[in-house]
């Protein structure tokens, strides 16, 4: 064969091959190391959705500028390719099955997040997100909390039913008005005593024994300390602001403190205080006076109401 022939062959050969990889890839450019590549199709089928391209190759300056994102409920386990998405400031990846945030790293525009139920347990890409205002990482196995200690502009912060013991790491997010703590490990809640704007307040169901640090907390109006072993109601006898407690389920016998307290005129307070081994005195002469003074109260159990 001539080489004048086997050049054209060759040519040809080539031709070819490039003629069959368009067809493979469905007519679509070859992807490039710069293209955003998707682990889970489900994630990337909404991110398709969401920025109006059903086909063809993603490319990261298309994620830039997305700032909202509603991804709940979609058992997403893999969140590679989203970490293009740093202009997000609202994302809501609730009732997944995440366990790796590392794809939010960087992240540092998010305002709002939701990682409610799935399986996060190391919450280290948080950590620079210096504007975050609102964040729910309910129902996860997270027990450092550590990397939350920068995140001082958060205002609201639900942690309910992990595995944190040390609570520490709140005490600078001087900010916050809600926080939810409850079904966690906790034993000392004293380092919260420097959040004094906080308004409402979830403890439920810790192995709290002290209320000691909540004196300080001068604008809280709601409590939810039930199912620990508190003993001692002092820290919450001068908190005027306050309208509902529950402290059912504690060791308390003591009404006494709580007998002398006079509401405002145009406050209510209701204390709940079922299941605690009330003394005599409170039963007999504290919980009256309580009541005649324009407190509500509420002490018997579901089976002392039947009897």
């Amino acid at each position: 064969m001539k080489l004048k022939d086997l050049l054209y062959v060759l040519i040809s050969l080539v031709i070819i091959l490039i003629v069959l990889t368009g067809c493979v890839n469905g007519g679509n450019p070859t992807s490039t190391k710069d293209d955003v590549v998707f682990s889970d199709g489900t994630l990337e089928r909404l991110i398709r959705e969401a920025i109006g391209q059903p086909e063809a190759t993603i490319n990261p300056e298309k994620l830039e500028n997305l700032t909202r994102l509603d991804l709940r409920g979609w058992f997403i386990q893999d969140l590679t390719g989203l970490e293009y998405c740093k202009k997000l400031e609202y994302l809501n990846l609730s009732e997944n099955k995440i366990t790796d945030i590392s794809a939010l790293t960087g992240m540092l525009r998010m305002k709002e997040l939701f990682l409610t139920n799935n399986d996060i347990s190391d919450i280290s890409p948080l950590s620079s997100m210096a504007e975050l205002t609102v964040l729910s990482l309910m129902n996860n196995p997270v027990s450092d909390i550590s990397p939350l200690a920068g995140c001082t502009s958060i205002t609201k912060l639900y942690l309910w039913d992990n595995q944190i013991s040390d609570v520490s790491p709140l005490a600078g997010m001087t900010r916050l008005t809600e926080i939810s703590l409850s079904m966690n490990q906790i034993e000392d809640i004293s380092s919260l005593s420097s959040l004094v704007n906080l308004k409402e307040l979830g403890l439920k169901s810790n192995s709290i024994s002290s209320l000691s640090g909540i004196e300080m907390m001068v604008n809280l109006t709601h409590i939810d300390a039930a199912e620990n072993q508190i003993t001692d109601i002092t820290p919450l006898v001068n908190l005027e602001n306050l309208v509902w407690v529950d402290l059912s389920s504690n060791e308390i016998s003591d009404l006494g403190l709580w007998s002398r307290y006079i509401p405002a005129e145009d406050q209510s307070l209701t204390i709940i205080i079922r299941d605690n081994p009330l003394s005599d005195i409170s039963l007999s002469t504290y919980i009256p006076v309580m009541r005649d003074n324009g407190l509500t109260i509420e002490w018997q159990s579901l089976v002392d109401r039947v009897k």
